[in-house]
Order: C-alpha cells, then structure tokens, then sequence
C-alpha cells in the first residue's frame, strides 16, 4: 500500500513539474511574444500570426492573399526557389506559410547552431520575396487546379452553398479563401505584391517561440527579423458577420451515387458563458466519434452512414455549429429525418447520466438552454444526384 501511495504521489509531483511556463518576453523594440524555454532540445519553434488574413483582401482580388503566401517559399533575394530550397535545406531548417479566414501565419523551425544564418533566410521571405512570374503562373495553375477539383467535390459544394448562403457573397466567409478561378486567373504580380504589403503587418502580429532560447536572445531575434516590416495596413479587418440561415433543406443538384448533407446554424463565441456548455453538448450529440448519439442513431443501428460529426467553429467575426454526413442517395431523407429526431429529443432528456455517467447536474440547464435557443435555425445543404434523393428531400422539408 505504501509502494502505490509513494508511487501515485511521485506521479502527481511529476505532472506538477512538468506543468508549462510561460514567458511573456517583450523586445528592446517593443515586439511581444510568448516563450517556453526548453534547454533539453538543440532547436527553435517560431510561429507568427498576422490577423486578417484572407478576409482583409478585396472583393475583386479574391485569392491574392492566399496566392501570395503560397509564393513566399518560391525564391527571396537572389535565390530562386530552387536556391532557396538549397539553402534552407543546408541549414536544416523548416519554413511554412499558411493562409486562413482569419490570419496568416509563418512557421519556422531551426537549429540552435544555425540560429542566425536561418533567422536571416527567413527575414529575407518575408521582407524581399522575388514574386517571379513563372513562379506566380506555376502556383496560381495549382491553385486553379484545386478550385477546378472541388468543383466535383460533394462535400465542398455544399460547403461552398452552405457558406455563401449564410454570410452572403459581401463578406469574406461567404467565399472561399481560395479564390474563385476567375479572380485568381485576374491576379497580377502587381495584386500579390499589394496583399504582401497589407497581410504582413506588425499591428496585427502575434509571436510564439519554444526551445532553445532565452527570453533576452529571443528579444535580439525578433527584433532582427521584424525590422522594416510595415507597421500597418491599407486593407481594414472585416465587421462580423450576420448570419442569414433560414430553417430548411436547400438541395444543390449533383451527378452522385452517394450525397453529401452538411447542416449547421448559429454558434456561440468563446467567451459565451455557455460555450463551455454547448462543448460537452456537441460532444455527447455528434463530437465523440462513436459514442456520439448521431453516430449510434445514424450508423450503428441503421446503417445510413459511414460516419456523422459536429464541431463548434468559432471564427472572428462569426460563430457556427456545424456537422457533415454522407449517405445513399435513396436513404438520404431517412438519414436527415432521424437527424432532426435526435436534434429534438436532446433538450428534453435527462442525458448526462445516459451518455456520459457523469454526476454534474449544474451543467444540464445551460446545455438545455443552449441547444433550446439553437434548434428552431438549423439548415442543411445537400449536393445529391437529382434521380435519387431530390423527390424524397422534398418531402421531408414540406413535412417540416
């Protein structure tokens, strides 16, 4: 007994010790980041976030944003992409530029022993990337590609449908960041150098960095790497968005054999008092794989899916529940109608004791609240073949 007791206490004491400790490191130059020291690996992770991302960009340059930072790997200075690639491969070093709704972010990983010469490689990137033509005509085909591709995509036309539906072709969620291949085809070098100048902004920029530095050095480094990056930007941070869903069922014709639903309606910001509430109810309804309800109702005991899931998606300027499926096209309207049948039945059931053994009353009124107030805006998209599960779709939605 004593053995486990001393065994059970050294165990806690260990996660205590290892619990993180984070530095808010401010530089000589007034940069602020957040820093995990960790001595016991030879390397750096950086991570910047720009705020904006592809939702700052104009109507009319859709894409740029993305296309931009998806040339930021194709050359700098006097290297080209081919050179670029060398040198940062001789340094072991890893680079990566990701665009998102509502940011852009520049990851780096590097050696200790080649900290300087990779912090060099990577200011070069971001303050004299080459934007050469053949690079922008060799990514912007990629890119066209992918759009071109998800046009036969199920799954992306009824998130295309769903999206512009609800925040309308005026906001940026309501397209994809991507671009449409019209606009992306209009890009000029001219247009990606402009989403350059107003997505890479230290006014909107955040900084984290884990590793092998200490707060004074990871100062000098910052400021090294962000000088002479413009202070703001031209392009102003998009207003929230306002949902336009409307309960109902909207089909997007498709040549399928197997259809693809994606529902969803209005969401909860995170600092919701009940979003932590409305967290464990997406998990017990659709976010715990196959303990879900939707997954036991939908697949384990009628075979209508492969699989069913929920998420809360939380963006800056909107917040949405949002779940997908896919099924049969003759069985597609039984799938929905059960949908809603387990939709309905959770605000009125005692479910934390069913679903989850758990013994916290206190947090079945929120939940209860949340899903209550929810329930009468839910929405599906669904791109199915018009032969197989229109006639039934239909049916279902004038019952409703």
């Amino acid at each position: 007994m004593r053995c486990v007791l001393f065994f059970l206490m050294a165990g806690f004491a260990t996660l205590c010790q290892a619990a993180t400790d984070i530095q808010v490191v401010t530089s000589p130059n007034g940069h602020k980041a957040w820093l995990v020291e960790e001595r016991g690996i030879p390397f750096v992770a950086l991570e910047l976030l720009f705020d904006g991302g592809a939702s700052i960009e104009p109507a009319e340059q859709r894409g740029g944003v993305n296309l931009m930072m998806a040339l930021l790997e194709e050359g700098a200075a006097n290297m080209d992409a081919q050179a670029f690639t060398k040198a940062k491969e001789n340094l072991a070093a890893s680079f990566a530029y990701q665009t998102y709704p509502d940011s852009v972010s520049v990851s780096a990983r590097f050696l200790t022993e080649s900290q300087d010469q990779s912090v060099g490689l990577l200011r070069q990137t971001l303050l004299e990337p080459r934007f050469d033509i053949d690079a922008i005509e060799r990514v912007r085909a990629q890119i066209i590609a992918g759009l071109k591709s998800d046009a036969k995509d199920p799954a992306e036309i009824a998130r295309a449908a769903f999206n512009q539906e609800a925040f309308g072709l005026s906001h940026p969620y309501g397209s994809d960041l991507s671009g449409r291949i019209s606009t992306v085809e209009a890009l000029t070098r001219d247009h990606v150098v402009q989403a350059h100048q107003n997505a890479l902004v230290l006014d909107r920029i955040r900084i984290s960095a884990v590793g092998d530095i200490g707060a004074e050095d990871l100062g000098r480094l910052l400021d090294a790497l962000l000088k002479d990056i413009p202070a703001q930007s031209a392009w102003p941070l998009p207003k929230d968005a306002e949902l336009a869903l409307a309960t109902g069922v909207e089909i997007v014709p498709f040549p399928t054999p197997q259809s693809v639903a994606l529902f969803g309606h209005l969401g909860l910001d995170r600092d919701h008092p009940d979003f932590f509430a409305a967290y464990i109810l997406n998990h017990i309804f659709g976010g715990s794989g196959f303990e879900s309800r939707l997954m036991q109702a939908l697949r384990e005991e009628r075979g209508l899916t492969y699989g069913v899931s929920t998420y809360l998606a939380s963006r800056k300027y909107a917040d949405l529940l949002l779940g997908q499926f896919a099924s049969a096209n003759d069985r597609m309207a039984e799938a929905v109608d059960i949908l809603r049948e387990e939709w309905d039945k959770i605000p009125v059931m005692v479910f934390l004791k069913q679903s989850c053994n758990w013994r916290r009353p206190i947090l079945q009124a929120p939940i209860r609240c949340v899903l209550m107030a929810m329930r009468r805006s839910l929405k599906f998209w669904l791109a199915c073949n018009n032969r197989g599960c229109n006639r039934a779709i239909c049916k279902t939605a004038i019952k409703r």
